[in-house]
């Protein structure tokens, strides 16, 4: 992609210089050669890249290994050097974010943009590239790590004074500006973007609901965006009918049984239910999920915990058809799961032995430690409020795959799964679900599916280890082997 003559130090943790000198800097689609013109060649991957800063017309990168690789005397290359080591890098890390939906726009847009976060810190800024896919947009930062932003989240944007102005669900607050002859083309392009995401959800509840006329159908939507969790309260304050008919929907895709059993111990007002409708239609069905919370100020009843369930209307039983969402690298393994839009893998465990693979997840809601101090409901509310907004961003962030979740530590080593791994260390939304999850209860026989939801919501209030997961034993440990 680029080389070009530079001038080199690798020192160790201490400090030390273990090798320098005249070198040729080579950039390739995924590495960095170090070919130095006397001594040992260096091979490093971008994954190995942990951080890299700029400045003085040296360029520092942060090896996994803990040791430092310094470049300069780089020249008038140093700029183009800096700017195409980033771009390969980012470009790698959206592969590592498992991002594989199509792009809205064929062109990348460069501004500058400032970042802030919830608490309302200005965490980022500088030039950048933006990237417009169809249920997100993604800005690539010239001297940091990329953001994906799930289109679904974005409470609402703005265009004045030449800049863009984009605010999430989440209380982020993103500026743009610098886009020149861009910014009306892809303002727009958000915008149709959006609104097609709009037109899918209230296509689809016209579908559940007939006889909802138009206005009621625009208002709910607003909650359900490119599979956005709902909440019951919400959605009934539109139109109670609308939430009474999604829960009979849920009959039709062979999760009824287990949905009514979760909510006959939840705090049913609570309870979240998120839809989305395949981009590719009849092929694709629709995909339903909820999120059903089962909490209490009584820390020795099964508790503090959220359940969650997904599965398609395409077809029976919950088995999902292959998905576009699952990108071609992924299909060997991918959409041959009973899972399949959500990336699981039949062959992990999730079979039962009537062919069926389904499990229900679980997560925590707050801290096992914290979970007794709790003496206000309402305080528990709040908590799982703020968890719905973040887990709902979480499993569009990973599209809804399952298998990156579950999988011990030491499988994401195994060749098939090292995209995992490398995820694992980019997705901070999939750090969340790792470091939330209970657990996964299969579904092998109702009755033993109910025994088994028992005992692990029974588990997480006995232990105050935030890391412990629940394993059925024998049974389930042999079925994450397989």
């Amino acid at each position: 992609m680029m080389s070009c003559s530079s001038s080199y130090s690798l020192v160790d943790p201490s400090g030390k210089e273990l090798s320098g000198g005249e070198c040729e800097a080579k950039l390739e689609e995924e590495s960095l050669s170090i070919l130095p013109e006397s001594g040992e060649a260096l091979f490093i991957s971008f994954r190995d890249l942990l951080e890299i800063s700029a400045g003085d017309y040296k360029i520092s990168l942060s090896l996994s290994s803990n040791e430092k690789l310094n470049l300069f005397n780089l020249g008038y290359h140093y700029e183009d050097f800096l700017r195409i080591l980033n771009e390969q890098r980012n470009n790698l890390i959206l592969k590592d974010m498992l991002v594989t939906e199509k792009l809205a726009m064929k062109s990348d847009v460069e501004a500058n943009f400032t970042y802030t976060d919830e608490s309302n810190q200005k965490k980022q800024e500088g030039n950048c590239i933006l990237r417009l896919y169809e249920t997100s947009f993604v800005v690539m930062p010239e001297k940091a790590e990329i953001m994906r932003i799930p289109i679904s989240d974005i409470s609402g944007f703005s265009k004045k004074d030449y800049t863009l102005v984009i605010n999430t669900e989440l209380g982020e607050r993103l500026v743009f500006s610098m886009m020149g002859a861009q910014l009306d083309p892809f303002t727009k392009a958000l915008s149709d973007a959006d609104n097609k995401l709009q037109l899918k959800v209230q296509s689809l509840l016209k579908e559940i609901l007939p006889e909802m006329d138009s206005a009621t159908i625009k208002k709910v939507a607003k909650f359900m965006k490119e599979g956005k969790l709902a909440k019951r309260s919400d959605i009934e304050s539109v139109s109670p009918k609308l939430w009474t008919a999604m829960e009979k929907r849920l009959s039709t895709i062979g999760i009824k049984e287990e949905y009514d059993f979760l909510k006959s111990m939840s705090q049913q007002e609570k309870i979240c239910i998120g839809i989305k409708r395949g981009l590719m239609g009849e092929l694709t069905g629709d995909y339903f999920w909820f999120f059903v919370p089962i909490y209490s100020t009584d820390p020795k009843k099964p508790g503090n915990a959220v359940a969650m369930e997904a599965s398609s209307s395409k077809t029976p039983s919950g088995e999902e058809p292959s998905s576009e969402e699952t990108s071609a690298e992924d299909t060997s393994s991918e959409n041959t799961s009973n899972e399949g839009s959500s990336g699981d893998d039949a062959s992990s465990g999730e079979t039962s032995g009537e062919g069926v693979g389904r499990a229900t997840y679980f997560f925590r809601i707050v801290s096992r430690n914290d979970y007794p101090k709790f003496k206000n409901l309402e305080d528990l509310h709040k908590e799982f409020d703020e968890l719905t907004k973040r887990m709902s961003r979480c499993m569009i962030d990973i599209n809804f795959r399952r298998e990156p979740i579950y999988l011990p530590d030491e499988r994401l080593d195994e060749p098939r799964y090292l995209k995992y791994k490398f995820a694992l260390v980019r997705s901070s939304s999939l750090q969340i679900l790792r470091s939330l999850f209970i657990g996964r209860v299969i579904h092998s026989s109702p009755e033993q599916w109910k025994k088994d939801v028992t005992d692990l919501l029974k588990f997480n209030v006995s232990t105050r280890d935030d890391s412990a997961r629940w394993t059925k034993g024998v049974d389930e440990s042999e079925s994450e082997k397989e």
